[in-house]
């Protein structure tokens, strides 16, 4: 789960269900037919949401209300138990 504001984001299977905290209902779900096993969630400061499917070594990112593949990688090898971080240059 991710919390971003007051939205509270969490993984099921191959959805990922937006819900507003101050009304405990689901805004948005946002389903991948193909993902394979959503597991972790999490969020950067401008309050995108990354969701790992560890089945299948890809992260997906929520931006301005889509879900797309955000990075795939062999070297993925079953993604969970990540956070983002700011990234400095």
């Amino acid at each position: 789960m991710a919390l971003f504001k007051n939205k509270l984001f969490v993984a099921d299977i191959n959805k990922v269900l937006q819900i507003n905290t101050n009304t405990s209902k689901i805004e948005k779900v946002y389903k991948v037919d193909s993902a394979k096993f959503f597991n972790d969630v999490t969020s950067d400061a401008n309050g995108d949401i990354y969701i790992s499917d560890c089945f299948d070594n890809k992260i997906y990112k929520i931006s301005d209300g889509e879900i797309k593949v955000w990075l795939e990688s062999d070297f993925l090898s079953m993604p969970m138990d990540y956070y983002a971080e700011k990234m400095k240059f």
